[in-house]
């Protein structure tokens, strides 16, 4: 959890939300994909992106303004 634990670090060093919010944040976060478990990989191929912006700053594509 190397590069969740920088980011981590930054909630609580920006003072945004407290440090025993994100002590407990940084425990639960892996169990976010225990719901995928037999979950069809059909379904789970569209719930991919649905992080995806209109402007192209969403994730894990990134598609750029105009794709949509």
């Amino acid at each position: 959890m190397g590069p969740q634990r920088g980011a981590f670090q930054q909630l609580v060093e920006s003072q945004l939300v407290g440090e025993n919010y994100v002590r407990k944040l940084f425990v639960s976060a892996p169990l976010h994909d225990i719901g995928k478990v037999g979950i069809p990989d059909h379904i789970l191929g569209i719930a991919l992106y649905h992080q995806e912006k209109w402007d192209g700053s969403g994730y894990p594509e990134g598609f750029r303004p105009g794709y949509f």
